[in-house]
Parts: C-alpha cells; structure tokens; sequence
C-alpha cells in the first residue's frame, strides 16, 4: 500500500494492541473474527503464535503486541484475528480487540511521531484524528517484514 492512499478520504477498521489504537484501510482487511484455537510452531520469530486451519488453509498468527514490543494486558475471551492477505499468503494478526470502522477524511491524517505509545514508528503509515483520539495507521509491509526482525 502506498502512502498516496491517505491523500483520499477511505474507511478505515480501528482495533486494539495493548494501549495502541490502531487502524487499516477496509480495503487491506479480509476478514475480521474471534481467535480460535491456535496451534503452536516453533519458529525463530518470538512474536508467531502458531497457525490455524481456516476452512482448509493454513494461516499464520502473528502477535501484534510481540511484534511491537508492547506491554499486554491479554483478557482471553477479548482476542480477535485480523486477516490481511500479502501476496499469496494470508495472515491472520492478533489483537485485543475490535473497537468500530469509520470513514477517515483525508485531512486528518498527520506524521507519525518517532514512537506511538512505546511502539516504533516504522510500523505506522501515519496518525488519523478520531473526535475521541488518534489512530495509528498500521503498515503492514514494516509490520510483516521478518527481516526487520
């Protein structure tokens, strides 16, 4: 996704990491439910959950708090998987929670600062302004990067 999308107005889901609010256009997001159970494999990047078998695909789940260093406060009951797909590959990230979708004008994106609440900033496209807050425009190539790691 490039950085020019944010110049046009688009919807946006907003979720929860930690005390992060994060957002992804509607258009990255392929499905959005709670976690089933995850199968764990062992793997050189601490911040992989393990797998799921999704109607007869393999998907791979990622820990977006491990992923960003964030503290955690984890109620079971509360996680979700976001599915994105990259490439070929889905992948299903794992939040707290999911908060709404909303429409985000364009003239309310801004820069990122050099950390958003104590995550790096290289895995954030920009900040949108909600009324309430600020969402943090998650970018998943950085994010999905394993040789970032």
């Amino acid at each position: 996704m490039s950085e020019a999308l944010f110049l046009e107005d688009t919807e946006i889901i907003v979720f929860r990491v930690g005390e992060i609010t994060i957002g992804l256009p509607i258009t990255e997001v392929r499905e959005i439910f709670k976690s089933p159970p995850i199968t764990p494999v062992h793997t050189a990047y601490s911040y992989v959950n393990g797998v799921i078998n999704l109607r007869g695909s393999i998907v791979t789940i990622i820990d977006l708090g491990k992923r960003m260093n964030v503290p955690i406060k984890r109620n079971v009951k509360a996680v979700h998987i976001v599915l994105v797909e990259i490439g070929e590959e889905l992948i299903g990230l794992l939040v707290d929670g999911i908060e709404d979708s909303v429409f985000a004008s364009s003239e309310n994106f801004f820069p990122v600062p050099a950390t958003v609440n104590g995550a790096d900033s290289n895995f954030f496209h920009a900040l949108f302004r909600r009324e309430e807050d600020l969402v943090a425009m998650l970018n998943l190539e950085k994010t999905l990067d394993i040789d970032d790691t």
